[in-house]
């Protein structure tokens, strides 16, 4: 019976331990797979890459988010909730105007959520906020708007460039 050397695929002779023809060592690779073997499953699932990263353990660039955004982003996705639903209140009692303008306050504000929640732009996130609270039709609302973009702008350091 003749093996074949899985590096140069040449054949050889079932007794040689080292491929006459590329150098390949199959002693070396039998050592290798029985010290494999013989390893426990918890130091063979240390020594593999980490594909699947668990979502406690960050990368070095991309750190823990600070409080100041945390903040910022409940505002903005409860400020998102209230005026969705405010503007379904509006429109079910034929406040169209109003209505309208809400759920487009919701809507922007749900995109500016987004950008965020992925902190890539805080300045298109902070116009988005300041354009929310001007469809909410209210001046009161709108103050409010431009304190929170106010705030997402403060958000500087967590922030991707």
């Amino acid at each position: 019976m003749v093996k074949q050397c899985p590096r140069c695929w040449e054949k050889i002779s079932p007794e040689d331990e080292v491929c006459p023809h590329c150098g390949y060592d199959f002693a070396a690779r039998r050592k290798a797979a029985q010290e494999a073997e013989a390893k426990p499953e918890s130091e063979a699932r240390k020594s593999k890459r980490n594909l699947f990263p668990t979502p406690g353990k960050k990368d070095k660039g991309e750190g823990d988010i600070g409080l100041l955004t945390k903040v910022v982003s409940v505002l903005v996705i409860a400020w998102a909730v209230l005026a969705l639903a405010g503007g379904v209140y509006n429109l079910a009692y034929a406040y169209y105007l109003q209505g309208v303008g809400f759920l487009a306050s919701g809507v922007l504000s749900v995109i500016a959520f987004m950008f965020i929640y992925r902190r890539e732009n805080r300045m298109l996130a902070s116009i988005l906020v300041l354009l929310s609270g001007a469809a909410s039709l209210n001046i009161a609302l709108l103050i409010i708007s431009l304190a929170v973009s106010y705030l997402v702008i403060c958000c500087k350091p967590d922030f991707k460039s």
